[in-house]
């Protein structure tokens, strides 16, 4: 039937052979078939979603950049330095130094907590009837509580011993 509609002048009266014949009929019925299995939508859309926002990421990526590149073109035009208004790191002082080591301790801590917290987590799920994903939150809430009553004192040592 369709491919009746596709070339209207082929017909099973006007082939020439009985293998066309057979090659029309067998196309006919193939054409014709209706699938019992619906088209799987949620299997597309699972799979096309990472792949939309990897191109969104990579077409913002390179807006951003070209945009960027732009502007500099456009700064060197008018004599003026792109460059001149960046952020250039500076070396620190005594007390940037005691800022970034103090930074630097409370992400150590916090880190340290709550590996700590979904290790004991995972070792009391496994070992009690305890709800397994409760089990890991409130260690790791019981791990960082911890964690920064050890921060708060060892800055108050650190600040003792400067006075």
């Amino acid at each position: 039937m369709i491919l009746n509609y596709l070339f209207p002048f082929l017909d099973s009266t006007t082939l020439a052979s009985d293998s066309l014949r057979q090659l029309y009929a067998l196309m006919n019925s193939k054409l014709n078939e209706t699938h019992s299995e619906p088209f799987p939508y949620e299997e597309v859309m699972g799979m096309s979603i990472p792949l939309v926002l990897f191109i969104v990421a990579a077409v913002i990526v390179y807006f951003y950049f070209n945009h960027r590149q732009k502007t500099n073109l456009a700064m060197i035009e008018k004599g003026m330095n792109p460059y001149e208004n960046k952020k250039i790191e500076k070396p620190l002082n005594k007390e940037g130094y005691e800022m970034h080591q103090f930074r630097l301790l409370k992400n150590a801590i916090t880190l340290i907590a709550v590996g700590l917290g979904i290790f004991i987590g995972l070792i009391i799920s496994k070992f009690t009837d305890f709800n397994h994903g409760l089990s890991i939150a409130f260690s790791i809430l019981l791990f960082l509580g911890i964690g920064m009553l050890l921060l708060s004192v060892l800055t108050k040592k650190a600040m003792n011993k400067e006075k």
